[in-house]
């Protein structure tokens, strides 16, 4: 094979391994298939926001969920949609431990023109850019194969096509975890969360606070909120500064902005609810479809005492 023909055949390679995110973009669009004028709720952040079904609060909503989503991508993800969502109301963000602190290493051009450019040129980049670099991270899957392969026990198959539906833009999983499963899950899930996660790293709470100042510009309320959570997850010992630090940089934005509300919704199920986890830390499709009324009666509470 002559020189050329060998860098030819590298660059075409090369131009394949980049384009290859391309091709499994969702040729819908952000909109996913809905009239973004309908939308009033949009839930953002991470794999957690599936713990909400807005039609069994008799809301109409977006879940535009980015898996294991930092502060950065949650502000970038709320960014591309408000522009466009002419009737929102609300933007939930569920909080996992650690969540203020995470990095999930999703650099972005974007991100890095707000202030710049105009808000619609960056979120038409952003149109492009953020699931181009979701499925460039989700490449890491087939990585994951091999490490379930090798690993016995690693894969609940909570995850398989077979037990996923579609509810309003988001992936949910129908399948009920094995209670003797979860202790495992839960030292997997946290060491995966730490990996990420740092307390030095105040990043993430500028993101948050950038994403509560753009909520408040186009008069939004944002609702931060845990879901349940096994207590194998949420009371692994490994989360005790990153809880106790969670809460402090949480009261100070409550206090702060008038358009946030905080609901706590850990402890809604208990230990004999297994059925309502696809896993340790996230509820599957029952498990939402109960939460999601209970956490929106809450919510109009908090407003009720707010107003009294």
């Amino acid at each position: 094979m002559s020189t050329s023909v060998f860098r030819y055949l590298l660059i075409f390679c090369c131009l394949l391994i980049v384009s290859f995110p391309v091709w499994f973009m969702d040729t819908k669009g952000k909109s996913k298939g809905y009239d973004l004028s309908t939308i009033t709720d949009l839930a953002a952040g991470n794999s957690h926001s599936r713990s909400l079904i807005f039609s069994e609060m008799g809301l109409t909503g977006l879940n535009a969920y980015v898996g294991n989503a930092s502060p950065e991508t949650t502000f970038l993800t709320v960014f591309r949609y408000i522009h466009d969502l002419e009737n929102l109301e609300r933007i939930w963000v569920p909080l996992h431990p650690s969540f203020f602190y995470t990095n999930d290493l999703r650099s972005s051009l974007g991100g890095g023109m707000i202030g710049v450019l105009p808000d619609r040129w960056v979120v038409n980049l952003l149109d492009f850019e953020i699931p181009y670099k979701d499925n460039l991270y989700y490449w890491n899957f087939a990585k994951e194969w091999l490490k379930r392969q090798l690993l016995d026990g690693y894969y609940t198959g909570s995850e398989r096509p077979e037990n996923i539906i579609t509810i309003e833009g988001a992936a949910h999983s129908c399948a009920r975890v094995t209670p003797k499963d979860i202790q495992d899950l839960a030292n997997r899930t946290v060491n995966e969360n730490i990996e990420k996660s740092s307390l030095n790293d105040k990043k993430g709470i500028f993101f948050v606070r950038a994403l509560l100042d753009l909520a408040k510009r186009f008069n939004v309320d944002v609702i931060f909120y845990r879901p349940p959570y096994t207590s194998a997850y949420f009371n692994h010992p490994a989360f005790n500064l990153y809880k106790k630090q969670t809460e402090l940089e949480l009261q100070k934005m409550l206090q702060q902005w008038d358009n946030i509300y905080f609901i706590d919704g850990k402890n809604f199920f208990g230990e004999d609810d297994s059925e309502l986890f696809m896993d340790d830390d996230h509820l599957n499709c029952f498990g939402a479809k109960k939460f999601s009324p209970m956490i929106y009666k809450e919510l109009l509470t908090l407003k009720a005492q707010a107003v009294d």
